[in-house]
C-alpha cells in the first residue's frame, strides 16, 4: 500500500513529466532550456522544485513574488502609471530571484528513464482516456 508521502510525490512527478513535453517541444526547435522559474504554492516545496530540477535537467528558480499572475498586473500597472519607463525597467526592480535548485546528475538520468517510460504508457493509453472522457461527460 502506498502512504500519502509517495501518491504527493507521484502527482508532483507527474505534472512535472507533463510540463517536461513542452520542453521537449521547445528543444526540438532548438530552444535551448537551461533554467525555469517557479512561482505560487508549488514553489514553496523544495522537494517539487529538486524534482523539477532533475527532470528538466536545468536550474529551477524561485522569484520573489508568489502570485505571478497578480504580480504581472501589478508590473503593468506600474509601467502604466509612470513608475518605470518600460517593461524591461519594472521587471528588473520589482522581481528578484529568492532560490536556485540545480539538478542532481545521478537523478537526471533516473528520471530520463522513467520520461520514456511515461511518453510510452501515455500513447498506449490515449485511446482509454479518451473513451473514459467520453464516459464522464455522459455520466454528468
Amino acid at each position: 500500500m502506498q502512504t500519502l508521502n509517495e501518491i504527493c510525490r507521484s502527482v508532483m512527478e507527474g505534472v512535472t513529466y507533463s510540463l517536461q513535453d513542452t520542453i521537449e517541444i521547445l528543444r526540438e526547435y532548438n530552444i535551448n532550456i537551461n533554467e525555469a522559474r517557479a512561482s505560487g504554492g508549488g514553489a514553496k516545496s523544495p522537494l517539487w522544485c529538486q524534482i523539477q530540477a532533475d527532470i528538466f535537467n536545468a536550474s529551477v528558480l524561485t522569484v520573489n513574488l508568489s502570485e505571478r499572475p497578480a504580480g504581472g498586473a501589478a508590473i503593468l500597472a506600474a509601467v502604466g502609471s509612470g513608475a518605470f519607463n518600460n517593461l524591461s525597467e519594472a521587471c528588473n526592480n520589482i522581481i528578484k530571484i529568492t532560490s536556485y535548485t540545480e539538478p542532481i546528475k545521478e537523478n537526471v538520468k533516473c528520471f530520463q528513464d522513467f520520461y520514456y517510460t511515461y511518453r510510452s504508457l501515455y500513447r498506449l493509453l490515449k485511446k482509454q482516456y479518451e473513451t473514459l472522457t467520453c464516459l464522464m461527460i455522459y455520466l454528468a
